[in-house]
């Protein structure tokens, strides 16, 4: 056989293998939307979904500028994510909200795709045989749809996260194949995500300047980053970050807007050891969470840029809430894995030296099996819900029960429901959260009030919703743990204290 027959043969072999691996992660991507799907049906949505829904809804109806009633201020000011704008129009096609949770499990798709697509473009470059190189891809592979961050970050209502995880991991792509004008595409678009996103953009500049071929470009996009992050904080539009969680390192109330930014620099450059122990402290947590990328990948310029920014932000927050969710972390893990291969393809960089490969990709998918073994273990109802608000799988029978109050409910009237499921409920100009542990004296905003309770068996029928119906409330839905009235309050009324 000539050369030319042996490399058209090893070229259409490894189109093979792309497709094949192609078809698994497009079955795993399936799975992600239909679970998003069926937790969005079973109101398994809580505030955070409930934020996103309600501006998704509002802008979609003309409401340029909507007023967040479940934070309670302007959408725009929370994370400065100018992206749900265009995603908005997305309303005048789809059932509800339910977009939003088809474009998270979209992006997460998307991206162990192009992680896949990436690592056979090297493994095909080094010059492996195929049988060698399928070898190695298929444990990339396993990695990805093993993965419980990305199945996770699914059943953590919505966040924006993903789809600029999603951005940043094909400007990355596009910054190592040389073409600059799609990265810097996919870099504004990553940028219109937020202000969070910003970091991921710093992050991809780090990996420039630490690519000798890339040194320049890393630069400008470094530069991106911040003056994006300063941009935003001198329009005051970064309120929902929770700066005040990082106080303790400026030794400061940190307060929303450029101000608390430079504080919290100065702080990470004056005390960098400070920095250093309380990532140490929580070394267990950052290792569970490298884990999933292959911790190798942290040798190498892609693996260490964006996921030494997502994993230090999320390990120096003041409690432990942001290093035990998936789409804080979700971010770092595909270039985790592509810098993994990377890693991996270096040591094995001589002929002596590619039994190595073989051995490598078998322990690090091993570590990845045994990091993701709580998919095979556990019930699915907690490791999945691992961190969000609600404490139990809802029923359908509770779902239709909720179906039905959702039914009911006039399209302007005002809704206060219970935190674990207002998600679904907010797709309307006033919702708020209440029933979870606290009173609290919520406004009345318009002449239609629905209130909905879910009560377990033996829990005592809900005091705000007694004290109403004796005045008058009228009963949507009693059954099944579920309890909804609706209420006409006075014309002179203007707040209700909700009791849980």
């Amino acid at each position: 056989m000539s050369t030319a027959e042996v490399g058209k043969t090893r070229e259409m072999t490894w189109r093979r293998v792309r497709q094949v691996a192609v078809a698994v992660l497009c079955l795993q991507t399936a799975g992600l939307v239909t679970l998003g799907t069926v937790l969005y049906q079973r109101f398994m949505e809580s505030v955070d979904f409930g934020i996103f829904a309600q501006a998704f809804t509002l802008i979609g109806r003309g409401d340029l500028d909507p007023v967040n009633t479940l934070k309670q201020g302007s959408y725009l000011s929370s994370h400065f994510e100018l992206i749900m704008w265009p995603l908005s129009l997305l309303s005048w096609v789809t059932p509800g909200a339910l977009a939003l949770v088809w474009i998270q499990a979209l992006a997460l798709g998307v991206s162990g795709i192009v992680v896949v697509l990436w690592a056979a473009d090297l493994l095909e470059a080094r010059g492996l045989r195929p049988a060698t190189g399928a070898l190695a891809l298929a444990g990339v592979v396993v990695m990805v749809v093993v993965n419980q961050v990305a199945w996770r970050t699914v059943a953590e209502d919505f966040h924006f996260e993903a789809l600029a995880g999603m951005f940043i991991l094909l400007a990355a792509r596009q910054l190592f194949a040389g073409h600059r004008r799609s990265m810097w595409v996919l870099i504004g678009l990553c940028l219109l995500c937020g202000d969070v996103p910003a970091l991921f953009v710093i992050g991809l500049g780090i990996t420039g300047l630490l690519t000798r071929a890339q040194r320049r470009t890393g630069g400008w996009i470094l530069l991106s980053g911040i003056l994006w992050l300063v941009l935003i904080g001198l329009v005051g539009a970064n309120h929902a970050s929770h700066l005040s969680d990082y106080s303790y390192l400026a030794g400061t109330e940190l307060q929303p807007g450029l101000s608390g930014l430079v504080h919290l620099a100065m702080g990470l450059v004056t005390h960098p050891g400070h920095v250093a122990t309380v990532l140490t402290r929580r070394s267990g947590l950052l290792l569970d969470n490298l884990r999933a990328g292959g911790i190798v990948g942290l040798a190498t310029p892609l693996g260490l840029g964006v996921p030494l920014i997502v994993l230090s932000s999320a390990g120096l927050e003041s409690h432990l809430d942001y290093l035990r969710s998936g789409f804080q972390i979700i971010p770092a893990i595909p270039l985790m894995l592509v810098g993994t291969v990377m890693a991996l393809l270096w040591i094995s960089r001589r002929p002596e030296r590619r039994r190595v490969l073989g051995s490598s990709v078998a322990a690090t998918v091993a570590v990845a099996l045994v990091t993701s073994s709580v998919l095979l273990s556990l019930d699915p109802g907690r490791w999945l819900l691992k961190g969000s608000a609600n404490p139990h799988m809802i029923s359908p029978r509770v779902a239709r029960q909720l179906d039905a109050v959702l039914a009911a409910t006039p399209s302007d009237a005002q809704v206060i429901a219970q935190i674990q499921v207002v998600g679904r409920f907010a797709q309307r100009r006033s919702v708020e959260w209440a029933f979870f542990g606290a009173r609290r004296r919520l406004p009345i905003a318009q002449r239609e009030v629905v209130l909905v309770v879910l009560r377990r068996p033996g829990d005592l029928q809900n005091p705000t919703l007694t004290r109403l119906r004796q005045h008058g409330a009228r009963v949507l839905v009693n059954g099944h743990g579920v309890e909804a009235v609706l209420w006409h309050p006075p014309a002179d009324r203007r707040s209700l204290l909700v009791v849980p």
